[in-house]
């Protein structure tokens, strides 16, 4: 959480909802951005804050692979909820209207057709989320928003005119001039009454050079100056910077204030491509499996399309979270998106078509949803 040092009014901000949300009044707040400047990091403060306050957190994150799964962010945010329920509490979460929306949730049909019945799965989420608040407050935890689907994003909008009596937050991140999203959608949020909105800045000098010392604790100011400038206050592009001057051996001093500027962002693909594959020859390859298949895939998938045995995978997995490019292992996810799209862009336009269309028959053969399927065939050309 080191990136937080400057955060402290967008965390004040996250505080006042919690509060609030204790206390049985909704709110939402809205958490923009370029990509790296830390949206995921205040996120992950926000859900521990939540957690450390006795609020009940759910979490989901958007994915350019199931923009077109409906109701995919919906059903991270509540299938585990109701999974995890015994069959009294699960009675409990469907009752009333929510018990329309069982299906939907755990992902075994696709939500009604045409308009009024798609209205009527938003009113029975609404109630799933208003009984899922009767016996916990409730933090709703949404990030890169700008990938999530749209009928996620109808339910979100309309439950977030509806939460000022439930002890339901929302907190939602979304980059700042993503090609593709859906701005009217994310309008929706931002113009909502009362909404906190969090515009997330670069770090400044200070905490950049609190960042470089943790790392390079010998660092003089120079040194410090020099990451800032070359960083530009992005959190993600400083820890690629030092990681680099770590694993390179830039120098010391004068030499090493003076690399930062050579060394800084020719290409972070470069620096991620150049770390996996030390790992060995399994971990570059279960790599640019895993972006294709994007976050949230079997490492058993990843496996069978990268053509290593499990045991090879789950070596290679483990070593991928060590050096940084995973957050976990299985389900696998990137711990950035920026990492998983500089491993992606690794793969000529004939690997992706070859890839994608691989991994749409691999998961057609478990039966995965059909909108997950044609994700990956929409990708091949």
């Amino acid at each position: 959480m080191a990136d937080l040092f400057e955060r402290s009014g967008e965390l004040a901000a996250i505080d006042e909802l919690i509060v609030a949300v204790r206390s049985g009044v909704g709110g939402l707040a809205v958490v923009e951005g370029v990509a790296g400047i830390g949206k995921t990091t205040l996120l992950a403060g926000a859900q521990q804050r939540a957690r450390d306050d006795g609020v009940r957190v759910l979490g989901a994150r958007g994915s350019e692979l199931e923009r077109a799964f409906a109701f995919g962010a919906v059903r991270q945010l509540f299938e585990p909820l109701v999974a995890a329920a015994d069959w009294r509490e699960r009675e409990r979460l469907l009752a009333g209207a929510a018990a329309r929306v069982e299906t939907v949730v755990c992902g075994e049909v696709a939500a009604g057709t045409g308009e009024q019945g798609f209205f009527g799965v938003l009113h029975g989420l609404y109630w799933l989320t208003a009984n899922a608040a009767e016996s916990s407050p409730l933090l709703l935890c949404v990030d890169d928003v700008h990938w999530v689907d749209e009928s996620s994003l109808r339910f979100l909008a309309y439950l977030t005119r509806r939460i000022e009596d439930l002890a339901v937050g929302i907190v939602i991140a979304a980059r700042v001039g993503e090609p593709g999203a859906p701005e009217a959608l994310l309008d929706d949020f931002r113009l909502q009454p009362g909404a906190k909105r969090l515009d997330l800045a670069p770090l400044g000098p200070e905490s950049v050079g609190q960042l470089v010392r943790a790392e390079l604790p010998a660092a003089d100011g120079a040194l410090c100056a020099s990451c800032h400038a070359a960083s530009a206050g992005n959190p993600f592009y400083l820890r690629e910077l030092l990681r680099a001057l770590v694993v390179e051996g830039a120098g010391e001093g004068p030499e090493l204030a003076r690399r930062v500027g050579e060394i800084s962002i020719p290409s972070v693909g470069e620096r991620v491509v150049r770390r996996i594959a030390r790992l060995g020859e399994d971990a570059p390859v279960l790599a640019r499996a895993m972006a294709v298949l994007g976050d949230g895939g079997r490492l058993a998938d990843a496996a069978l399309l990268a053509g290593r045995d499990a045991g090879s995978a789950a070596r290679a997995a483990s070593g991928l979270v060590k050096v940084e490019v995973l957050a976990r292992e299985d389900p696998f996810s990137f711990v950035h998106p920026l990492v998983r799209r500089s491993v992606y862009a690794q793969l000529s336009p004939v690997e992706c078509d070859e890839a994608h269309a691989a991994a749409a028959g691999l998961i057609c053969k478990r039966r995965a949803p059909v909108d997950e399927i044609a994700a990956h065939l929409l990708l091949a050309r």
